[in-house]
């Protein structure tokens, strides 16, 4: 017969796999996140959601040997595609290119699963108690030294990524919104917290202590009688304490029989005389409340990067260069070249018509009014290359692409601003070349130090 036991934290274990697959069918289904990086975040999803499925199934205690063999095999390879999908999902998000060798990013995994299926399969059909001991050394030498390898180098590659990205779009867009990835530093932040959740609730432990009052016969086999109540289930493991035979070291499987006693399958009884003797348990409430904090943050971390996941364009830079251009690198080198490297005199001259042609033009034709502004787009109508065109903002200007258009955008909404019409400061800022108010609003406090509602009192208030 299958015995369980069920506890709220495996109704919220259930609601956090829910939404998991939730989010992946809608990612992998919708037309406008059919792309590969979106393909690497919905087996993301579905992984993290399987392995809280597989911690459920561990905590409901299943009593059956080949389904606890089963979850073995399942959660370690499961643990072990968790980073690689997350990197990957980053690394295709910020870069045109796929990468090399995207197979042996798994091989870690599949290895692993390989290795625990022979060993599992080999004690199933032998019984041999060596092939659960080689079976312990795969996982637990995957969990500890594969595991915290693999974290170590993907969550370093994600943060240097998304540092990069960051550098590298401000030098190429003049707008951040469909650009901007800083929800990815959410993603990267709780996955770390989800890890190191995951290491404390399944290390965190403290102990109870039960004195007995008595140890009698039950059908042969050692039954005890606790001084209080216990919440012992069938299935849990326990110590003895204050005992001086060795049989009684080590931890113990028990079966209830009521609220103070249970029996001990593996310990024939004896009688014994004892004065101080105990058992020590782990403390059932203090596991079910980390569990449940556990779980909780895993399903919001889950709904936001879901969420945001959803909304997410591809935003590599794939447009077409001349064949003298040189597309600027998810280093910046584009951009950020050395600025004590001496230049030619040709080389001078040719930043220096560049500048005075880029003044030109942002004087007479505006085009920063336009909020899908690139350096890209700029450079064509400059008759240059955006890797020169963002060369000599940054060393003539001293200045990001980004920065440098919304210089010429605040000063033009300045006077919007303070001329008199109806139009909603929203309406102004989508005038002068931004996408949004929010992000109207953090450059002009950028440029002036104000929001504009105060630069719009301040003015007000001296003009009159």
């Amino acid at each position: 017969m299958l015995e369980s036991s069920f506890s709220i934290y495996n109704l919220l274990s259930i609601l956090t796999c829910f939404v998991g697959l939730l989010y992946a069918f809608q990612i992998g289904t919708l037309k406008k996140t059919k792309s590969i990086e979106h393909k690497y975040f919905t087996w993301y999803l579905i992984v993290v959601s399987f392995l809280v499925f597989l911690f459920f199934l561990v905590d409901i205690n299943l009593k059956i040997k080949k389904i606890g063999l089963l979850l073995v095999f399942l959660i370690v390879p499961c643990v072990l595609l968790m980073a690689p999908l997350m990197w990957l999902y980053i690394r295709k998000l910020i870069s045109k290119n796929e990468g090399k060798g995207t197979l042996i990013h798994f091989l870690p995994s599949i290895i692993t699963a390989v290795l625990i299926l022979i060993f599992g399969i080999a004690f199933l059909a032998t019984s041999k108690p060596v092939f659960i001991q080689l079976l312990t050394f795969v996982c637990i030498g995957s969990l500890i030294f594969v595991f915290l390898g693999q974290n170590i180098l993907y969550i370093y590659l994600s943060i240097r990524g998304f540092l990069r990205h960051r550098r590298k779009m401000q030098h190429i867009y003049s707008y951040s919104e469909e650009v901007d990835l800083s929800w990815v530093r959410g993603l990267i932040i709780g996955y770390v917290v989800f890890i190191v959740g995951m290491i404390v609730v399944n290390n965190i432990s403290k102990k109870n202590t039960t004195q007995i009052t008595s140890i009698e016969d039950h059908a042969g086999k050692m039954m005890i009688v606790t001084s209080s109540v216990n919440d012992f289930d069938t299935g849990d493991k326990i110590a003895l304490d204050g005992f001086s035979d060795k049989n009684y070291n080590g931890e113990f499987k028990v079966e209830k029989i009521d609220s103070k006693s249970f029996f001990i399958p593996k310990l024939k009884y004896s009688k014994l005389e004892f004065k101080t003797a105990k058992v020590i348990s782990p403390d059932k409430e203090l596991s079910e409340i980390s569990n449940i904090l556990f779980n909780l943050i895993v399903l919001l971390y889950i709904i936001y990067t879901g969420h945001n996941a959803m909304k997410q364009k591809t935003i590599a830079v794939s447009e077409p260069i001349d064949n003298n251009e040189e597309l600027i690198d998810v280093n910046g080198a584009g951009a950020e070249f050395d600025k004590d490297k001496t230049l030619s005199e040709a080389q001078l001259l040719v930043f220096k018509k560049i500048k005075e042609d880029l003044l030109e033009l942002m004087k007479t034709e505006k085009p920063y009014l336009d909020h899908n502004l690139n350096i890209f787009t700029l450079s064509k109508r400059l008759n240059t290359n955006s890797k020169y065109l963002s060369q000599v903002i940054n060393l003539e200007f001293n200045k990001s692409f980004v920065h440098f258009v919304n210089e010429y955008r605040i000063e033009e909404a300045k006077q919007i601003l303070l001329a008199n019409n109806n139009y909603t400061i929203e309406a102004q800022s989508q005038m002068v070349g931004f996408k949004s108010k929010s992000s109207f609003n953090m450059a002009f406090k950028r440029h002036t130090g104000v929001t504009p509602s105060l630069y719009i009192q301040g003015h007000g208030a001296s003009n009159s």
